[in-house]
């Protein structure tokens, strides 16, 4: 049986997903960006 890691970062600006084999192999790997919404200007 083969065995896979999914490392997945949720960051402030985007989500990034990587999978690797067992080797050590990137298997695929995805990111997805999205806006920064703040309920005011200049507020984090």
């Amino acid at each position: 049986m083969v065995s896979y890691l999914l490392g997945i970062d949720v960051g402030t600006t985007s989500t990034r997903a990587l999978l690797i084999d067992e080797q050590g192999g990137v298997i695929a790997s995805h990111a997805v960006e999205y806006p920064l919404l703040t309920p005011r200007p200049n507020w984090a």
